[in-house]
C-alpha cells in the first residue's frame, strides 16, 4: 500500500477525516478517474475473487498471489488525489468487492464501518439552514436532535433540509425528546388552553 494513503486511512480510522477528505477534495469534478493508473485497464483485473468484506486480507494475498500483487501495484502507483477520491468514492457508495486506492474490500471494511457512523458538521449545517444534502443515519440523527433542542430552529426550514415534511419532523423531534428525557420547548407543546 502507498504509505500516504496509509498515513490517511490511519488518520481516518481514528476518526479524522480531514486529511483524507482534503485529498479527495483536490481531484475534483466528474473526471477525477482519468489520472488514474487503471485507466485502460481491465476492471476485473481489481475484483479479485476471494476478496470481499469478511475474508482476512493475508489469505486474501494468498490465495490470488500475482494477480493480487499485479492489481495492488497498479492501484498503488496512483497520484495521491485520485487514490484518496478513489477511496472516499467506495466508501460514500458503500462498495463491498474490489481493489480501490490500493486496498483490498477485506481491508476496507473498518473504514467503511466508520465512514457510516461519521458525521459531516457541513452537511448538518447546511440541512438546518434548508440545503437539502443526502445524510447517512447518523447526521441525519444529529440534524434531529439539534432541531430538537434548539426553539429557534424554523421546522419549515430544517424539514426543508432534510427533504421531510414539518408535521413529521416534529414527530420525529417529540419522539427524540421523550427518548432523551428532554422538556418540551413551550412553543412546541400541544398543551391545551386553560
Amino acid at each position: 500500500m502507498n504509505p500516504d494513503i496509509r498515513n490517511l486511512t490511519n488518520s481516518a480510522r481514528q476518526d479524522d477525516w480531514a486529511p483524507l477528505l482534503r485529498q479527495a477534495a483536490m481531484a475534483p469534478g466528474k473526471h477525477w478517474a482519468d489520472g488514474a493508473r487503471c485507466v485502460g485497464e481491465n476492471p476485473e483485473f481489481f475484483v479479485l475473487p476471494s476478496d470481499d468484506m469478511t475474508q482476512n486480507p493475508d489469505y486474501v494475498r494468498h490465495a490470488e498471489g500475482e494477480a493480487a500483487r499485479r492489481s495492488l501495484r497498479i492501484c498503488s502507483a496512483c497520484p495521491l488525489p485520485v487514490a484518496a477520491r478513489c477511496l472516499v468514492d467506495s466508501l460514500k457508495h458503500d462498495e463491498r468487492h474490489g481493489i480501490r486506492a490500493g486496498l483490498l474490500a477485506a481491508e476496507r471494511e473498518g473504514l467503511r464501518k466508520a465512514w457510516s457512523r461519521r458525521i459531516d458538521p457541513a452537511a448538518v449545517s447546511a440541512v438546518l439552514s434548508g440545503t437539502y444534502k443526502p445524510l447517512g443515519k447518523h447526521e441525519r440523527r444529529e440534524v434531529i436532535a439539534r432541531f430538537a433542542g434548539d426553539r429557534s430552529l424554523d421546522p419549515e426550514v430544517v424539514a426543508r433540509g432534510l427533504g421531510v415534511p414539518r408535521d413529521y419532523l416534529l414527530k420525529l423531534a417529540r419522539m427524540h425528546r421523550k427518548k432523551h428525557g428532554m422538556e418540551v420547548p413551550s412553543s412546541v407543546s400541544s398543551s391545551p388552553a386553560g
